[in-house]
Parts: C-alpha cells; structure tokens; sequence
C-alpha cells in the first residue's frame, strides 16, 4: 500500500487555532530531541567499535559522561554500554593487579640473597 503523511496541527485544526502552533512545536521538539538520541547512539556505536586494537576504556567512560550531559532523551541503550564498561574495567583492574603480582614476585625471586634465575643449559 501506499504510505500517506498525517495532516500536520494546522492542517487539521487551522492556523488561526493557538493550540494548532503549540502542537507543532511540541512536535517538532519530540522529533528534535529523537535525532539527537538517534546521533548519540550512533556516536556509542562508534566508541564501540573494535578496529582490531581494543576499546580504549577511558575514552568510551568521556564519552559516556558527555552523551549523558548532554542528551535530551534517556536512552535504553547506555544502561548496557555501562555494564559492560564496569565490566571491563574489573577485567582490566584484574589483568593489572596479576601482572603487577607477577612482576613483585620476579622482583623477590632476584632480590633474595642476589641470585638470578636462569634456565640451566
């Protein structure tokens, strides 16, 4: 079938009607504030997206922060792009505090009385 546009406000009810202009605009701030959402989103995705070196963490937090600040409209999508952050950064914090184990251990191993481990040829 064919696809027909709904009549705008003033269509329907005139242009002399005050509330034909008030609901115009209300409209067009609803729209407004969906195309900012639909660029917000688009710019998460953008964040997300693995170009084979990894997703910098600290830089999808900024950007996090600054779509929340700045967004008109709440978007279902960042409660999951959140999780997944705090995810991540346990992950990170994980890797970090192992290798940093690791490196105190091969710091004890050659401190202890002066000797190096060496593999035996």
């Amino acid at each position: 079938g064919k696809a027909h546009a709904l009549p705008t406000p003033e269509e329907a009810f005139g242009r002399r009607d005050p509330s034909a202009r008030t609901m115009s605009e209300n409209m067009n701030s609803i729209i407004d504030a969906i195309d900012t959402g639909r660029d917000c989103v688009a710019k998460i995705l953008k964040n997300l997206k693995d170009d084979g070196e990894g997703i910098e963490v600290e830089d999808l937090k900024k950007s996090i922060k600054e779509i929340e600040q700045s967004c008109p409209v709440l978007l279902a999508e960042m409660d999951t792009v959140k999780r997944q952050i705090e995810e991540a950064s346990r992950w990170e914090e994980s890797m970090d505090s192992n290798v940093n184990r690791g490196a105190d251990s091969d710091a004890s191993d050659t401190d202890a009385g002066g000797d190096t481990i060496t593999e035996k040829k």
